[in-house]
């Protein structure tokens, strides 16, 4: 018999400013098997990565964060852990006054906002069995 489809067990780090966005995020994936840090903004994640002495897998992160946006967050963390993982989030991209929708890279691997607990599990799963993107030297 299958896995459930977006099931895991991998590690993945939740970034996330909105406590009931995180909160919700957070049991999804840890429901369907996965391990889940939470950090509310990149400071602290970038504290966590760097304290934690296991395989971060994914990070998934918010892409509007005070202080460091999301796409800054994964940049310093693959300087600091290597080869990453990375699914952003965002509900702003059809706002064109936001300045992380009209810079967006078309390439980037994305979670629109709002989403359901499936779309949640599909994209994280995809996210993960996608190839690594290595560290920019």
């Amino acid at each position: 018999m299958p896995a459930a489809v977006g099931g895991g067990s991998e590690t993945v780090l939740l970034v996330e400013d909105d406590d009931q966005v995180r909160g919700v995020v957070h049991r999804i994936l840890l429901q369907n098997g996965y391990r889940v840090l939470t950090a509310r903004d990149g400071g602290q994640a970038i504290g966590i990565s760097e304290v934690f002495d296991g395989h971060v897998h994914l990070v998934l992160t918010d892409l509007v964060l005070p202080g460091l946006s999301g796409a800054e967050l994964v940049e310093r963390l693959r300087a600091q852990r290597g080869s990453l993982r990375a699914l952003f989030m965002s509900g702003y991209l059809a706002d064109p006054s936001r300045p992380q929708s009209a810079n967006l890279d078309p390439s980037v691997n994305l979670l629109e906002k709002p989403f359901t607990p499936a779309e949640v599990l599909r994209r994280v799963r995809e996210a993960l069995d996608a190839p690594i993107v290595p560290a920019r030297e």
